[in-house]
């Protein structure tokens, strides 16, 4: 329990900034976005932090409950599934990326601050 403590609190300040930040400067962060999703070593670089920080998250929490805790496995393997997609399929990845960027960004600033608060609330209150 206490890694997934520690795990929950880094993901909420990560989640929360990331989520408050779009809100705060939706234009900036579509601009930024678009001009990422074109550059080859960005979209590399990102594949690999993703593959490692959802190994490292695994390796040190991997473990299905029935509680609150599985979300922090969850994120893992999303992470994984993310970096290897990159690697394995980016076209794809990329169409879908682009998509995000210009259709559910809204959707994706309210989902950062959900997680952001629910992992907040496990971290450090509950």
């Amino acid at each position: 329990m206490e890694t997934s403590v520690f795990l929950a609190r880094i993901f909420s300040v990560v989640y929360l900034s990331a989520g408050l930040g779009m809100l705060l400067n939706q234009s900036y962060f579509k601009k930024g976005m678009k001009k990422m999703l074109d550059d080859f070593t960005a979209i590399l670089l990102g594949g690999l932090m993703s593959l490692v920080l959802g190994m490292l998250i695994l390796s040190v929490h991997s473990s299905w409950a029935q509680d609150w805790t599985s979300l922090v496995t969850l994120v893992g393997y999303i992470a994984v599934a993310k970096g290897v997609l990159l690697f394995m399929a980016p076209e794809w990845m990329l169409s879908m990326s682009k998509k995000m960027v210009t259709k559910l960004l809204p959707a994706s600033m309210s989902l950062a601050i959900l997680f952001g608060l629910v992992f907040g609330y496990f971290g450090y209150i509950g």
